[in-house]
Formats: structure tokens, C-alpha cells, sequence
């Protein structure tokens, strides 16, 4: 609580633009000056209010404020109303009621039950939010037992592709073993039956491949063997001293072009 000398001071560092005059539950005794009123007529028009023995309170308030925008919240001064007996307690509803003092602020007792659910909501909402703290500090807690387990798995479990890998052969070695096996009798069965084959055992033939020949040769000596004597003479004579099947098909075409044309068609299964 102030004295009306000290809020002239005050307004004097402050320059409050707009300042009122109200009764402790709000209601205005001087409005706010407008804009074509100056600070200090409405100070002049308070100071006359407050000497009117009609004001009985202990004490008013004088709002001060820098625009006249509706939500501005104003700076309120509790002023001592000192045409009465001061008194720092009120008789409400047959009790005491105390206003509250910050400083060189009271509240009314309407601002002191507002103040009063304020600090009740915020409460509720402290612990509320303690409440989410602690279930998100748990959910933390299990994520990191989580993690630690998964890391652990990690750790002790072998390479999957590892595995596959590992099985897959104990089942397909077998197998793989059966088709050389298969894949090398054929390949021997080939060999035998090339050795067997009439161009293979002739004797004419010195320069044969013992060891297999390809199917070109083969045919070669094959269509030799289909001739008459003396063409098969001739033929086995040049296929011997060729060396090579390009020198043997060029000595053929010098000697006899309608050979190397029958030869052609027999290789190609005409």
C-alpha cells in the first residue's frame, strides 16, 4: 500500500499515458483519460475523488497504463484511502480476509481468488506433467533394456547367410559329387565311341588323334571311308600329308573340285 504523494512520484518516473481510479472489486471511480486528456488532469480528477467522504473503502486502486488497447494489463497501486481509519484486514462473509502484498502491490480480494485458482491450475498442471515425465522416463528405460538385448543377440547369434550356406552344401555336395560322376562317364562314353568308330580303327589313317578327335575330323574320315577304292586312296593319301584340314580341303579342290563339293554336303548332313 501506497500513499497518493507516493504514486505522484511514481507516475512522475513512469509517465503512465492513461491512469484510473477503481474501488477494490474493479469497478472505475475515474476512467482511464483518453487521448485528449493528459496524465496529469486525471491525477488532479483522482486526487478530488478520493477526498469525497463517500469513498469509504481503506483503500483504491490506480490502474496505469501506456495505450487503450482492451488486453493491456495495467500496473495497479494499491492506494491508502487516508480520509479513514487505515485498516490492513476486511470483514467479508464473517471472516478476515488479508490482501495479498507484493511489494508496494496489494490485490483485492477479487485479484486474490483469481491469483488463487491460478496457483491451484498450475499445481494440477505440475503434476500432471510430473506424471508425463516419469511414464516417458520409464519408456526410456525399457527402450535402453531393449537395445541392450538386441545387442547382446547380436553378439551371440552366427550369420544367418552363414548357415544357409553351411546346410545347403552338406545337402548339395552329394549331388554335385553324382553329376561329375555322370558328366565323366558320358564324356568317356564319347571317347569310347569315337575310338570304336570305323575312321578310328583304319590303320590308313597315321595321323589320327588318339586322343579324340572333334566331329568335323570325324565326318571327314567317315565320307573318306564311303568312297570307291581309288577315290579312298587318293583321299586318305592327302589327308595324311596335309597336316591341317584348311591344307587338306585345298589339295582335294586342286585334285577334284566335285569331291570337296560331295565332301561338304556329307559334313553338313545334306
Amino acid at each position: 500500500m501506497i500513499t497518493l504523494e507516493k504514486f505522484k512520484e511514481i507516475q512522475s518516473d513512469q509517465n503512465y499515458k492513461h491512469i484510473g481510479l477503481f474501488n477494490r472489486d474493479g469497478a472505475a471511480l475515474v476512467r482511464f483519460n483518453s487521448t485528449n486528456k493528459t496524465p496529469s488532469d486525471r491525477l488532479e480528477m483522482i486526487e478530488k475523488r478520493l477526498s469525497s467522504p463517500t469513498l469509504t473503502d481503506e483503500y483504491y486502486i490506480i490502474k496505469g497504463k501506456n495505450n487503450t488497447q482492451g488486453d493491456t494489463i495495467t500496473d495497479d497501486y494499491i492506494i491508502i484511502n487516508e480520509n479513514v481509519k487505515p485498516m490492513l484486514k476486511e470483514e467479508i462473509n464473517g471472516g478476515t480476509y488479508i490482501p495479498p502484498i507484493v511489494g508496494d502491490k496489494v490485490y483485492n480480494f477479487r485479484e486474490g481468488i483469481e491469483l488463487n485458482s491460478k496457483l491451484v491450475r498450475l499445481e494440477i498442471e505440475n503434476a500432471h506433467l510430473q506424471t508425463q515425465i516419469k511414464e516417458l522416463e520409464d519408456l526410456v528405460k525399457d527402450l535402453e533394456d531393449q537395445l541392450a538385448e538386441v545387442e547382446t543377440l547380436e553378439e551371440t547369434k552366427e550369420n544367418p547367410i552363414q548357415d544357409f550356406l553351411t546346410e545347403t552344401l552338406k545337402t548339395a555336395a552329394p549331388l554335385l559329387d553324382k553329376y561329375f560322376e555322370l558328366k565323366e562317364r558320358k564324356i568317356q562314353l564319347a571317347e569310347n565311341q569315337q575310338y570304336n568308330s570305323p575312321a578310328a580303327q583304319d590303320p590308313s589313317f597315321n595321323n589320327l588323334n588318339k586322343d579324340g578327335a572333334d566331329i568335323l575330323d570325324e565326318k571327314i574320315k567317315m565320307f573318306i571311308l564311303s568312297q570307291d577304292p581309288e577315290t579312298q586312296e587318293f583321299l586318305k593319301q592327302t589327308y595324311n600329308a596335309s597336316g591341317t584340314l584348311d591344307g587338306f580341303f585345298t589339295m582335294v579342290d586342286e585334285r577334284d573340285p566335285t569331291i570337296l563339293q560331295d565332301l561338304k554336303a556329307y559334313v553338313n548332313g545334306n
